[in-house]
């Protein structure tokens, strides 16, 4: 579709159109995300803390191999089979577990919310107003999460070049990274929010 702003919830993403040549400039990151785990209100599998994810028969649902945050949830589990307080047993049992990978995030909300899954890895800005009554948080330890970043530029035929380069510099404004921080995100402004990364 023809767009003037090309934003992506990862770099390769961003990377695969400025290979395909269809940004101009050099694209700059403008926010960032984190993952959290989620589960239903309701909680009937009692999932209260990552280590959880290993019960048998478990259902958890994640973004598909090629969602940025199912690639995310990935490297997570990664980290946590790395790690000695869970290991490599964990990993395989958590992954036996994936019920379903989803081609967006909102639908890993939905499930999670309508109880169809027991748990699922979302990133932090999706438990919105509208959601956070109907799940649980439950937040992922720094030194296993990946910090998402988010990159934008100009497409290279924009046809409102110049109104899409306000709205970009906007986004990087400290303006802009107040309203994003308001919605969850982490600022790339280290005096917004305190939530520099």
């Amino acid at each position: 579709a023809p767009a003037d702003v090309f934003a992506s919830a990862d770099k390769a993403n961003m990377q695969k159109a400025i290979t395909a040549g269809l940004v101009t400039g050099t694209p700059k990151v403008f926010a960032k995300n984190r993952l959290v785990l989620i589960v239903p209100v309701a909680n009937s599998a009692n999932v209260t803390s990552l280590k959880d994810l290993s019960k048998p028969s478990l259902k958890i649902v994640v973004g598909g191999p090629t969602v940025p945050a199912g690639k995310y949830a990935l490297q997570i589990l990664d980290k946590l089979g790395a790690s000695a307080a869970y290991g490599a047993s964990y990993e395989s049992a958590v992954k036996k577990n994936i019920a379903s990978q989803e081609d967006n995030v909102k639908a890993v909300v939905q499930k999670v919310q309508l109880g169809e899954a027991d748990a699922g890895f979302v990133y932090l800005t999706d438990v919105t107003a509208a959601v956070s009554s109907k799940v649980k948080m439950i937040t992922i330890p720094d030194d296993f999460n990946v910090i998402a970043q988010y990159p934008v530029a100009l497409t290279k035929n924009a046809a409102q070049a110049a109104d899409a380069q306000m709205f970009i510099d906007y986004l990087l404004s400290s303006q802009g990274q107040v309203i994003l921080t308001k919605y969850r995100f982490i600022s790339i402004v280290s005096n917004i929010g305190g939530q520099d990364q």
